[in-house]
């Protein structure tokens, strides 16, 4: 029997907290942890991740988060929707886990598990060596992807709540 779940949105933070920079996505999720966020489940892996497919699937809004590895500079924060897989290609996520972010993408396309609208972040990152601890320029960018995370989220909830029909005017005369 399917579990279901009281949750529209969740926010997954993937990582390894003892590999330096590759623990951004934990790190995300302590900082939105402070926060209280209604309807929204956070989680953090730093495992398997193919347990997602089912958790998900429910869902109304999915953001992953996870270190990256390209030719942007560290802390250069990166967007792509699910539906736009070709953008994976300029990108290698640096989960240890046993399947990448784009292979469980598809895996739940195909299972028909994939969220109403699923949204990756990802964070270049310098170093993902064994140890603690993270460069400074990546943990700047902490702070302005919670930003845009949250931004996110209000824009989701929003549409959610607007009749077909209706205009709503941001401000009166």
């Amino acid at each position: 029997m399917k579990e279901e779940n009281n949750f529209n949105i969740f926010i997954i933070g993937i990582g390894n907290e003892n590999r330096k920079d590759d623990a951004i996505g934990i790190k995300v999720i302590s900082v939105l942890e402070k926060m209280a966020l209604s309807g929204v489940q956070l989680i953090k892996i730093q495992d398997d991740i193919t347990d997602l497919l089912n958790l998900w699937a429910n869902a109304r809004l999915v953001i992953l988060i996870d270190a990256v590895i390209s030719d942007n500079p560290p802390g250069t924060i990166i967007r792509i929707d699910a539906n736009d897989l070709s953008s994976f290609k300029s990108i290698k996520t640096t989960s240890t886990h046993s399947l990448s972010i784009i292979n469980l993408i598809q895996l739940a396309k195909i299972l028909g598990t994939l969220p109403e609208k699923l949204i990756f972040y990802g964070i270049e990152i310098k170093n993902k060596d064994l140890g603690f601890g993270i460069d400074e320029k990546v943990e700047k960018s902490i702070k302005k992807l919670v930003s845009q995370i949250l931004l996110e989220i209000n824009q989701i909830s929003y549409s959610s709540l607007k009749p077909k029909g209706w205009l709503f005017v941001s401000h009166m005369p």
